[in-house]
């Protein structure tokens, strides 16, 4: 049998097949055409939109009452507005024309502490923010170079008294015929200095005389002149104690540290003599630092030059 005889007996079965697929093929086509031309084409329906609040039913979300609720909390922080700073106007204060004299201040900031104010010529007392000064004032601030007077609602200001040196020079003249015996201590310095001045004697004198005997026990007798002072060393400075009653009359109490002098650390008696002869010598205003327990404080002091 040759080549072609047999191509021809497979192509017959195979051909019988492929006629069969083409028949099931051309019905199912028809199928589809025959159900489409029966069937009704279905209606496009569009979707429902379902309202944010229907009819009294409460179903759906009410956005509008989402977006509030959303806007009123507080995500990044409740908000604060910053708070407004008013500045304060500088208020001229006119000076007193009271007859009082300003000795020493304790000031502890922001206008309070306390004051050594004197009557006329006549000696010292403390006062505290808000007392009746000698029945003439109230004492309402204090600072280190001044102090605020409240006169029946006026405020007045009363200053350290300035004093030219060549009179206070004349006034304590070493050559003087009657030049007193030098005190034994500081206390009866200071007694027989209040005494002087209560009899009329010149203030600024007086201050002058103390201000000699401090310098003069401080380079005869460091140590001695300290325990007189009623101080006792320590590491952290000076410790006022019980025996220091002329230090209480400006408000220190025993216990209290003086810790440094014009921001000089004090405590070592013998470095100490050398600040104390340098502060006697240019005079001027001092600044004690001292500390009581936890708390600190400043006290402004004004030193005669000579």
């Amino acid at each position: 049998m040759d080549i072609k005889a047999q191509l021809i007996n497979v192509w017959r079965p195979v051909q019988g097949w492929l006629v069969a697929l083409l028949v099931i093929a051309c019905g199912v086509g028809l199928a589809k055409i025959t159900w489409l031309a029966v069937l009704p084409v279905a209606p496009l329906v569009a979707p429902k939109v379902v309202p944010a609040v229907q009819d009294g039913t409460g179903q759906g979300q009410d956005w509008l009452e989402i977006s509030r609720s959303i806007g009123s909390r507080e995500f990044f922080g409740a908000f604060a507005a910053a708070a407004q700073v008013v500045e304060k106007q500088a208020v001229e204060v006119p000076e007193t024309k009271l007859n009082l004299t300003l000795q020493g201040v304790m000031a502890r900031g922001d206008g309070q502490g306390f004051a050594v104010i004197g009557e006329g010529r006549g000696a010292g007392k403390v006062f505290a923010v808000g007392e009746d000064l000698f029945g003439q004032a109230v004492l309402a601030e204090v600072f280190g170079d001044r102090i605020v007077l409240d006169r029946r609602g006026q405020l007045e200001i009363l200053r350290y008294e300035k004093v030219a040196t060549e009179a206070i020079l004349e006034s304590v003249n070493p050559n003087a015929n009657n030049a007193p015996a030098p005190a034994a201590s500081f206390r009866e310095a200071l007694s027989q200095a209040n005494a002087d001045v209560a009899n009329g004697a010149d203030l600024q004198a007086q201050v002058q005389g103390m201000v000699e005997y401090v310098n003069r026990r401080a380079n005869e007798d460091p140590e001695g002149f300290v325990a007189e002072m009623g101080l006792e060393p320590s590491a952290e400075g000076y410790q006022v104690t019980r025996q220091a009653r002329q230090l209480q009359m400006v408000g220190l109490r025993p216990g209290d540290i003086v810790t440094s002098v014009n921001d000089m650390p004090v405590g070592n008696i013998q470095n100490d003599q050398v600040l104390l002869n340098q502060v006697l010598q240019t005079g001027g205003e001092i600044k004690i630092q001292i500390r009581r327990g936890s708390r600190a404080f400043t006290i402004y002091q004004t030193i005669p030059t000579y």
